[in-house]
């Protein structure tokens, strides 16, 4: 088995212990070689091959306890099993739950104020008052914004051996927040990321919006240095990317054999796969050995100015480069065949001679790389190849053992009804694109509505959010999730909407508190008797120390991130760790994201890798980011910032500060033994200088399970 066969059969086993029995399993040819696959005609009445259906909400017995009619549903579960639901939580740990969940940011002392004194006249309209502020809010797009880019595997370098950067990467980060702020339909915003340069348009700023999208498609791992004329690697990210993000399914398992164990075959895959054959990907990265500067410009897409324009001046200068580069070369090699031990004068003359004509070329090269580029603006994208293809089985995956050719099309199983018809004469995206957003596809919205649910509940209805196939888990709610599924079309894929309806129910609010009773009966809390307490990942970790210290800066940087750290002479350049240390106060979203590597804080606080789409970060909590939040330089840094503001207060003494910290940093006042404890501490702290002792009461409150968990 060859390296890529073992790692696609690693992928697709990577959660599962039963696929470790079957990877021994011989692979399917389709050859008519015998094979121990289960046919995918099997299984294909497996739940989430159906189409989801709107069930009325169940009668209760509590009747006065729902609020919306999801509550029904979740109330109907936990009478069956004789439990009740938690209490509603407090309003001080609702709005901070609200406000990391919304917006990846805790609330402000003066909001959390306003918010307990409004709850305490009327808590549902306090609620929904809350909730509209924060959707409206830029900061909603952003916490969202990063949900979607972890599926959406979204780095700024290619990756493998050559880990060149994505200089303009980050134009489809900000297109994903800004649609997410605007409320792009989601159904619109999937068919944009996979077919937007093929959607029709008003306007040339429309066009470029939806094109903006495809960079979806294009953002994934590149080798530079690959044997693989025929791009099934890239091809195969793209499938695998777009299967578990929208449908959450495995289908690049397919591509060596028969799904193991989905009704997915190979012939289905490399159907697909025909799809992105006849697609182009503009990387805006070297394409290979010897590759000109040019080829950087010419496999991008132009948001602004003359991009033909740009592409011949910038061939005529690649070309005069290396014509100046090959007569520097030619001088330097006359240089050195001259023989020094015997010089003449004539010798002499003809080094200075030569010597003369290095200077001056280097001097034109060095004139060259000084001079303005095109004013026009870059993106990564798709478009249509010159010639759409169909595209042969490799049969057990091997790229030159092919089998017979496969029309393009979409896995039978995923299809009800009518597929939208491929034009044979283009790649079959805008095809894709609708197939996957049509009502009569069974996975979209349940997938999607999953993802807001495990997001704001710590676990989705489907607890394996990323594979809704046979080896993924039952909904611990059916009926809840194709409500929510079929409710969501309904309300015209609107994000927002789902959202609202969910954080302003019952069940979002109520206390995270531990009742040992309800415990034995269901430990796991797939019932949702109460709220999970959730560890903060690291982006709203970061930001929130950002914002204690008072350094958060909230604006959106003005170009990339990577080309701001390595400056504007990232392109073509691999990447450099060294500059992305640098500090700086934007928000998390905004930090570079390059491959095989992570800043210190992301790595010990889990985040997503950016080579396999990512619905479900691994969420750890080990005896390092202890010591990570007690030395860490950055957390040092924020924690002297905070103390010096502390100590800036007008404040009449030590109490009111430390209450002002506790606001500030946990979103509650202290206890008396806990003022007591703080007033102690920096009292007696070791410092030559006050703000040393209250820089080091901040810090502890860095360190403290509050700080980074929401209840």
């Amino acid at each position: 088995m060859n390296s890529r066969s073992r790692f696609s059969l690693a992928r697709c086993s990577a959660f599962s212990l039963a696929a470790v029995v079957v990877s021994s399993l011989p692979c399917q040819s389709n050859a008519g070689e015998d094979s121990a696959v289960v046919p995918t005609e099997k299984n294909s009445d497996h739940w989430a091959f159906q189409l989801p259906e709107k069930a009325d909400p169940p009668a209760v017995k509590n009747a006065a306890w729902p609020i919306r009619d999801l509550d029904r549903f979740v109330l109907a579960q936990l009478e069956e099993r004789d439990l009740t639901p938690n209490p509603p939580a407090d309003p001080r740990t609702l709005i901070r739950r609200l406000s990391f969940d919304l917006t990846g940011l805790p609330p402000k002392p003066e909001e959390i104020d306003a918010f307990v004194r409004a709850a305490s006249r009327d808590r549902q309209a306090a609620v929904d008052a809350l909730v509209d502020r924060l959707l409206d809010a830029p900061a909603f797009g952003e916490r969202w914004g990063r949900h979607w880019l972890d599926v959406a595997r979204f780095a700024e370098s290619s990756g493998h051996e050559r880990n060149f950067t994505y200089p303009h990467a980050w134009r489809y980060r900000d297109w994903v927040i800004d649609s997410l702020n605007a409320d792009k339909p989601y159904d619109q915003f999937v068919r944009e990321q996979v077919a937007g340069d093929l959607l029709p348009f008003d306007s040339r700023e429309e066009q470029v919006d939806q094109t903006l999208g495809t960079a979806f498609l294009a953002l994934g791992p590149k080798n530079h240095l690959t044997g693989d004329t025929d791009n099934l690697d890239l091809i195969d990210d793209q499938i695998d990317t777009l299967s578990k993000s929208v449908l959450g399914l495995t289908i690049a398992c397919a591509r060596c054999h028969d799904h193991k164990y989905d009704p997915i075959s190979t012939a289905e895959y490399y159907g697909l796969a025909g799809i992105f054959a006849s697609t182009e990907s503009l990387h805006g990265t070297v394409p290979g050995k010897g590759a000109g500067s040019n080829r950087l410009f010419s496999d991008l897409f132009a948001v602004k100015g003359d991009a033909e324009k740009a592409r011949l001046t910038l061939e005529k200068r690649g070309k005069e480069r290396s014509e100046v580069q090959a007569a520097r070369s030619r001088t330097s090699k006359a240089l050195v065949a001259i023989p020094r031990d015997n010089l003449t004068p004539e010798l002499e003359g003809k080094i200075k001679e030569l010597q003369q004509e290095k200077a001056e070329a280097e001097a034109t090269l060095a004139a060259l790389e000084k001079l303005p580029e095109p004013e026009v603006e870059w993106a990564m994208a798709v478009r249509e190849a010159e010639k759409p293809v169909d595209v042969p089985i490799r049969i057990k995956g091997v790229p030159g053992n092919k089998g017979d050719v496969v029309p393009r099309g979409f896995p039978a199983v995923l299809t009800q009804g009518d597929a939208p018809a491929i034009d044979p004469k283009t790649s079959g995206r805008l095809a894709l694109a609708e197939w996957l957003t049509q009502e009569e596809n069974p996975l979209t919205a349940r997938v999607f509505v999953n993802r807001v649910w495990k997001h704001l509940f710590g676990q989705g209805l489907v607890s394996s959010v990323d594979n809704f196939g046979i080896l993924g888990a039952e909904p611990s709610h059916p009926e809840l999730l194709d409500w929510l599924a079929v409710r969501f079309m309904d309300n015209e894929w609107s994000v927002k909407t789902l959202i609202r309806e969910i954080v302003t129910s019952q069940t979002y609010q109520l206390s995270s508190h531990h009742n040992e009773a309800k415990h034995r009966v269901d430990p796991d809390v797939v019932s949702l008797w109460r709220m999970r307490p959730r560890r903060l990942e690291f982006e709203p970790l970061r930001d929130a120390m950002l914002a204690f210290s008072g350094e958060l800066d909230p604006s959106r940087p003005e170009q990339g991130s990577v080309v701001a750290a390595m400056g504007d002479g990232c392109l073509e350049r691999q990447v450099k760790t060294a500059p992305l240390e640098a500090h700086r106060p934007w928000r998390s979203v905004y930090l570079p994201v390059v491959r095989f590597y992570a800043p210190p804080m992301a790595e010990a606080f889990d985040c997503a890798p950016s080579t396999l789409a990512t619905g479900e970060r691994a969420v750890t909590t080990v005896p390092g980011q202890a010591l990570f939040l007690l030395n860490n330089e950055f957390v040092a840094e924020q924690a002297e910032a905070a103390g010096t503001r502390l100590l800036a207060m007008k404040a009449e003494n030590s109490e009111t500060r430390i209450r002002a910290a506790f606001e500030q940093a946990l979103g509650r006042a202290p206890d008396t033994q806990e003022l007591s404890d703080a007033l102690a501490f920096v009292t007696d702290y070791p410092a030559e200088k006050p703000a040393d002792a209250w820089a080091a009461f901040a810090q502890s409150l860095f360190a403290t399970a509050e700080f980074r968990y929401v209840y």
